[in-house]
């Protein structure tokens, strides 16, 4: 008979990782966690801003009223859903200059106007379902910049999309595609200004607070520091090899893993070749989060546009020095360098050219070896890279990761929605694995 160190393994302490550990722990199984970093909660990462006690989300954070999973497990593990402040103040920059005013000068609204009610009826019949415009072109296929000179977007228009795009579709918009922009804008009705409106709460004390305590509750033995190098999967169970050696043995496992960091394990036998072109290919996530503390700038701001750096900012509340803590996003284009003092101050008087500049704080997403990216934005031309039918579990082997999951994926919600999945399938498969 096989000895197993444990019924089941998880790669990755993300939210998938977590809830897949939680949900196969609860039906009596033995469960043994691997996590590359030395910190669970995967790319939802809160720590203290660099200067000063305040406890900020550096990757996602935001919750939106009908996640009714990551709300269950807060309310169940003492994690308070923290409201986001309302947006009371509204800056535009048209790309020439900020305007307090409205989004673009009163020659140039008509054009605006034009554009953004175009924009808003694509959203809606892409959300009803439709596969194509009122011209019978489909929005499969398309990037957001080929969208954009389809529907003969004004400069002004161009440089508010692109804004929003930060917080949506968040990769290059030459090569990502325009349908991550209109599903996003379906928050709002076609209007984009709902996206934020859509996103009601954060965590407190912080995301990797509840993921310590759904691993916590869920009983599995969770090893930090131990990157998973190789998975030999055969007919009596599966061995999982660590970073540095050592190996477990188990009779299944979830890689709970990011698209983008699935290429740095080896399998044995190999992914589905389907499996392995979406690993090589991966997505196009490449946003900058950012948070500046500044003083002088009203809570509840919000400011877009500009068309290169940071291009969306929000006064998000008062850290307790009585500074501003701004929380701003940008695209990852080489054209900005998060790390440089005098670029994020740039960015931040070009939308607040009144505020005192205090500090900054941020986390390189792109160059994690762990992530290779931030939050699912697939290639216009590959979108089948992060389907859930790509990803589809067999044999011993299930994967979960809020970028290939079956329900609305990049969100929190999503990542926990497929570790229920992953975890299902392999308690499903019982006595035969």
């Amino acid at each position: 008979m096989t000895k197993f160190d444990a019924d089941f393994a998880v790669i990755g302490a993300g939210f998938a990782g977590a809830t897949a550990a939680w949900e196969l722990s609860r039906q009596g199984q033995s469960v043994v966690l691997f996590e590359a970093r030395d910190r669970v909660g995967g790319r939802g990462f809160a720590r203290h801003f660099a200067l000063g006690c305040d406890v900020l989300e550096f990757g996602g954070a935001w919750i939106t009223p009908n996640q009714a999973r990551v709300r269950r497990h807060a309310e169940r593990h003492g994690i308070r859903l923290r409201p986001t402040a309302p947006i009371a103040v509204r800056r535009w920059h048209d790309g020439h200059a900020l305007r307090l005013d409205a989004p673009a000068s009163p020659a140039a609204m008509d054009g605006y106007r034009r554009t953004m009610d175009r924009v808003a009826e694509d959203t809606r019949r892409y959300r009803a379902g439709e596969a194509m415009d009122g011209e019978g072109r489909p929005y499969a296929g398309v990037s957001l910049a080929a969208y954009l000179a389809r529907v003969a977007a004004t400069p002004e228009a161009i440089s508010q999309v692109r804004a929003w795009w930060t917080i949506s579709g968040n990769g290059d918009p030459e090569t990502t595609a325009a349908t991550e922009y209109l599903w996003s804008n379906g928050y709002g009705d076609g209007d984009p200004e709902g996206m934020l409106r859509h996103l009601q709460h954060t965590l407190e004390p912080g995301t990797g607070a509840l993921v310590e305590r759904m691993l916590a509750a869920s009983g599995a033995r969770v090893h930090l520091g131990a990157a998973v190098t190789g998975v030999r999967a055969g007919s009596s169970g599966v061995d999982v090899e660590i970073a540095g050696g050592g190996t477990a043995r188990v009779r299944g496992l979830v890689a709970a893993l990011p698209l983008n960091a699935i290429r740095a394990i080896a399998f044995d036998p190999p992914l589905p070749d389907r499996q392995r072109q979406a690993a090589a290919r991966g997505h196009l996530g490449r946003a900058v989060k950012i948070w500046i503390k500044a003083r002088g700038v009203t809570v509840g701001t919000l400011a877009t546009g500009g068309g290169e750096g940071i291009e969306w900012m929000v006064a998000e509340r008062e850290a307790a020095d009585g500074t501003t803590l701004i929380v701003g996003f940008g695209l990852a284009d080489g054209g900005f360098d998060p790390a440089d003092r005098h670029d994020v101050a740039g960015a931040l008087y070009r939308f607040f050219p009144e505020a005192a500049f205090v500090a900054w704080d941020w986390h390189d997403w792109v160059n994690d070896p762990w992530a290779r990216g931030t939050w699912v934005a697939m290639p216009a031309d590959a979108p089948w890279v992060a389907e859930a039918g790509t990803w589809a579990p067999s044999g011993r082997l299930a994967f979960a990761s809020s970028d290939y999951a079956h329900e609305n994926p990049g969100w929190i919600e999503a990542a926990i929605a497929s570790g229920e999945r992953a975890s299902e399938f392999l308690l499903k498969q019982g006595n035969s694995i």
